[in-house]
């Protein structure tokens, strides 16, 4: 795969795009929309950092005519030698690019610390934790094409985070791209290995403007697994000019929710739900196993239901919330910390829910198990995903299983 080309163009928005090109000729066309003060970036690297994470994916070797600074080439081709150890039946792939000397960090004043700002309680625990230290919420929406109108919908979908991000004094940066769709591979790749690399390719788009950014970590350090969002991965997709840092491991999920419940502004704009930002009235549908989990955590910490007002708590039914069927590893191991903590402050309500819900799901996990084997080993899956995941619906539309109260 190689870089065909790569574009910079200022109008109503400050549009940053790459053309990539696979080995059998295909056109992969990716965007990066920014508001139109952002400064450009320092570098080229977010080409590079995004270019070879693709090509990593496809199994192909890349190359760009662009150069790409000293750091960055170096970290991410040890980015590639870890996911090649996780990942050891994809290919070890070949990368050549001219490499230019790294650039440093100065002569940027306005250059600001941020992080990666979705409303759940990762990102949140992150800019609650970090306090002023956080000068930036950068907020990434998902645009299929370069659109004006639609990036303008988009970003309004989100204008409470913008006014979050006012009220504790923050700069709020919106970015509008379509690089979780682009590349369907990519896409497939997004949970397991491909997201850190496409934020912090975003973030170096944004490198004019910052001189670091965090992700936020999803696990602790004890659960850590081969995940797209890493400690090992995300400090290697940094430069010279700009620190890409991991934040959140050190603390359990359960940490973070006791730290946010106690903050009504949190509060008011956490959004966890696995279908993303919802219409009003409620942002969380309150009826997925990532929504319950959620107010079951709430619920322990003795959250005031009354300014978790992005949650209908009228739907919160311990006895319905049992029969929700877990799909995954990941599933499992954050109901278990729900779990435990439900042991340890004597709620016996909750344990007996997650007891029902664990005990029903669990022989059925071989399913996704072997779903995952072959999204990962076989990319000509990809191409069926539509009518796969139609089967996976039926499949548990027979077996009674419900993914939503």
């Amino acid at each position: 795969m190689r870089l065909a080309g790569m574009s910079a163009e200022r109008g109503e928005y400050f549009v940053q795009a790459f053309d990539y090109e696979t080995r059998g000729g295909k056109r992969h066309s990716i965007f990066v929309a920014l508001p139109d003060w952002v400064s450009d970036p320092v570098s080229a690297d977010q080409a590079f950092v995004l270019g070879a994470s693709i090509a990593f994916v496809l199994g192909e070797d890349y190359t760009q005519d662009i150069p790409v600074t000293e750091t960055t080439a170096r970290n991410v081709d040890d980015v590639l030698s870890i996911w090649h150890d996780w990942h050891p039946y994809k290919r070890k792939i070949a990368i050549r690019a001219p490499v230019s000397p790294d650039l440093g960090s100065g002569g940027r004043p306005a250059a600001k610390e941020a992080c990666f700002f979705t409303a759940g309680i990762d990102s949140l625990f992150t800019a609650h934790k970090l306090g002023p230290a956080i000068e930036a919420l950068v907020t990434v929406v998902h645009v299929e094409r370069f659109d004006p109108a639609k990036v303008r919908s988009e970003i309004d979908e989100v204008s409470e985070y913008e006014k979050f991000a006012r009220a504790t004094g923050r700069v709020f940066i919106p970015a509008a791209s379509n690089v979780m769709t682009a590349v369907p591979e990519y896409f497939d790749a997004w949970s397991y290995l491909s997201h850190g690399a496409a934020f912090s390719s975003i973030a170096h788009a944004l490198s004019g403007e910052l001189r670091r950014i965090h992700i936020s970590s999803s696990a602790p350090y004890f659960q850590l697994m081969p995940w797209g969002s890493h400690p090992e991965i995300d400090k290697r997709l940094s430069s010279a000019s700009l620190d890409v840092n991991h934040f959140g491991a050190d603390w359990e999920r359960w940490d973070k929710t006791v730290d946010l419940v106690r903050d009504p502004l949190s509060l008011s704009v956490l959004n966890v739900c696995a279908s993303g930002k919802l219409p009003p009235p409620y942002p969380n549908c309150s009826k997925c196993q990532k929504c319950t989990r959620s107010m079951m955590m709430m619920d322990l910490a003795g959250v005031d239901r009354s300014q978790a007002t992005t949650f209908d708590w009228s739907l919160y039914d311990l006895d319905r919330i049992s029969a929700l069927h877990l799909r995954s590893k990941n599933e499992f191991n954050s109901m278990h910390d729900v779990r435990n903590k439900a042991i340890e402050l004597g709620r016996g309500d909750i344990v007996r829910t997650i007891d029902r819900m664990l005990s029903g799901s669990e022989k059925f996990l071989f399913l996704t198990r072997w779903e995952f084997y072959l999204r990962q080993r076989f990319r000509s899956i990809i191409w069926m995903k539509p009518a796969l995941k139609a089967f996976r619906r039926g499949v548990y539309q027979a077996l009674g299983l419900r993914r939503s109260l």
